[in-house]
């Protein structure tokens, strides 16, 4: 009783971190059907990775008008994965940063630590998402998170365009 147990929950907690369980159903005008999830729109192009853990990509314009609609939606709660780029003509300068601060409970003699985060930019320079990608201690990363609000960049640029970008900060901690 108790394999099965484990068994059950072993598949169901696969299934949870599993992204692909959440697949969604699109469709291009052409009656294609695509059985995945988006991972990134850029310049009109929809990036999806589908239950086979292949990656296709269709432009929102060949998608039937529903699954125009799912995309959108996608789009306005995923601002962060939408024409963001990671290579740049120009890439992005820091024009103003603010030193994250160790937390109390961690001042003691000796102790150090880093905080590395995915930040993505605006087209403007400005932080709209950050991301704890790795982390020393759970305790730094809100010390991370609230000094990267506070950062203002140059944007990058591709073909003299400003674009959003997303990049790679490290915030290293000692008492």
């Amino acid at each position: 009783m108790k394999t099965v147990i484990r068994i059950t929950i072993a598949a169901a907690c696969l299934l949870l971190s599993n992204p692909i369980a959440n697949a969604e159903t699109f469709a291009l005008a052409s009656g294609e059907r695509i059985e995945g999830v988006v991972t990134t729109v850029r310049r009109g192009q929809v990036t999806f990775q589908t239950d086979s853990d292949q990656s296709a990509t269709h432009a929102l314009s060949a998608l039937d008008d529903a699954s125009k609609e799912q995309v959108e939606r996608w789009m306005e709660n995923n601002p962060d994965k939408v024409d963001v780029y990671e290579a740049w003509d120009v890439k992005p300068v820091v024009l103003r940063s603010k030193a994250a601060v160790t937390p109390p409970n961690l001042c003691t003699p000796g102790f150090k630590g880093i905080v590395s985060m995915e930040v993505t930019l605006d087209e403007q320079g400005r932080v709209i998402h950050s991301n704890v990608s790795k982390s020393t201690h759970s305790d730094l990363d809100e010390a991370a998170q609230d000094a990267i609000k506070d950062w203002q960049f140059k944007p990058a640029k591709i073909a003299g365009e400003h674009v959003k970008a997303k990049i790679a900060i490290s915030f290293q901690f000692k008492a």
